[in-house]
């Protein structure tokens, strides 16, 4: 039996499975345990939040603190943790509890804030636009830059009165790249500092499964756009309940899955954890966010959303969309990336960073990762030490 039939087969039995001791067994499980009651499970104090941007998406964010507080501490410094493309806030806890960059942080005394992009399974609101409303699904990352990072800087800088650590993964790295390019006054005002992990800006040399496919193929938009589709890759219970299962009982499968979606290490990433870290994914997006990854990739520019000629003159005066112009970046920026990352090849790393021109101080470091090591990795106590050097103002540890 080939790869291929192999993979259906164990499909085929997976489904078997899922209607049968799933419903019983692992129904309600950690493996698609909500995000609250996930943290509940294992201790942590944890609050709902919800946060309306100027352009109406109201935003779900949640707060953790050290495990067994029996309520929330004031005064801790505060971390802000955003998650990349297609997750959600669940990505940074999902992982074995010592290996969960948020309970790991949370433990070691910060007030831990986890952001949802907007359109999201857990940002699916709007004050006036229903999700089924395709005006609702009118975004990219341009939009979460513009809207998300100041009103998410603005609500906890006021629930805190302290100074915000930012960490984003991915494409929660290019936002703030976006953000503090456009010189956003809300997030210099409130910002401590940023560490980008997995960071993205230029990905003109991805070679990452679905997003390359994406990139190349002639097919994608037009096939999707012919069909209305206005979202991607749309989460639902029932697909994490699969997923959760497939994973417990097939580990091969699980890692092609998985495998196909991003970009997953066998020698470093956490195998073992895949069925729950599955049971939580993906947290979706929209159409136009993919799109706008899509032209990034094919232009090899960190630049706005295409509307098309007539489009990009309306909102931008010009037939092509403006670059952003990273050499205004002038606070200390701190690099993570990953030797083995197919998404954020070394090869854009390396370029973001010699456009990283205007910042007072660049720290970097790499480490044989892939690009989601650092959050499903299973042997990250290097990256956390240097993580907490940084946010401990410790910054020797990390070369220029």
């Amino acid at each position: 039996m080939n790869k291929a039939g192999l993979l259906l087969f164990v499909l085929l039995a997976g489904i078997f499975l899922l209607g049968s001791k799933a419903q019983t067994e692992f129904l309600g499980g950690i493996g698609v345990m909500p995000f609250m009651k996930f943290c509940k499970y294992f201790g942590y104090p944890v609050e709902q939040h919800f946060i309306t941007t100027e352009d109406g998406y109201i935003l779900t964010f949640f707060r953790i603190q050290a495990k067994h507080q029996t309520q929330m501490k004031s005064g801790l410094p505060v971390v802000y943790l955003q998650h990349g493309l297609l997750d959600s806030s669940d990505t940074w806890i999902v992982n074995d509890e010592d290996k969960a960059p948020g309970f790991v942080l949370a433990n070691k005394g910060y007030d831990v804030w986890l952001g949802n992009s907007r359109g999201n399974k857990h940002s699916r609101n709007h004050t006036y636009l229903k999700t089924n409303s395709p005006q609702f699904w009118q975004f990219s990352w341009q939009n979460m830059s513009k809207y998300d990072l100041p009103a998410a800087f603005e609500y906890i800088f006021k629930h805190t009165q302290q100074k915000i650590n930012y960490i984003g993964h991915s494409q929660g790295s290019i936002i703030m790249f976006a953000a503090l390019s456009e010189q956003d006054p809300t997030i210099l005002k409130y910002i401590n500092k940023f560490l980008a992990v997995g960071p993205v800006a230029w990905v003109g040399n991805i070679t990452s499964g679905v997003f390359e496919w994406m990139a190349r193929s002639k097919y994608f938009a037009p096939f999707l756009e012919a069909l209305r589709v206005k979202k991607f890759m749309e989460p639902n219970l029932f697909l994490n309940e699969f997923s959760f299962e497939l994973c417990h009982y097939s580990k091969f499968v699980c890692k092609e899955l998985i495998g196909m979606l991003t970009n997953t290490h066998p020698e470093v990433d956490n195998s073992a954890r895949f069925d729950v870290i599955l049971g939580h994914e993906p947290g979706g997006t929209s159409l136009w966010n993919m799109l706008h990854w899509r032209h990034e990739i094919l232009n090899d520019c960190f630049c706005k959303f295409d509307y098309g000629e007539a489009g990009n003159m309306f909102h931008y005066g010009q037939p092509t969309p403006p670059n952003y112009d990273i050499s205004k970046i002038n606070i200390p920026v701190y690099l993570f990336a990953g030797e083995y990352d197919k998404l954020a090849d070394p090869v854009d790393v390396e370029y973001l960073k010699s456009q990283l021109t205007g910042v007072p101080k660049l720290y970097y470091k790499s480490y044989e990762f892939g690009h989601c090591t650092f959050v499903w990795g299973k042997n990250v106590t290097a990256f956390f030490n240097d993580m907490l050097n940084v946010l401990q103002g410790e910054e020797s540890v990390i070369s220029i």
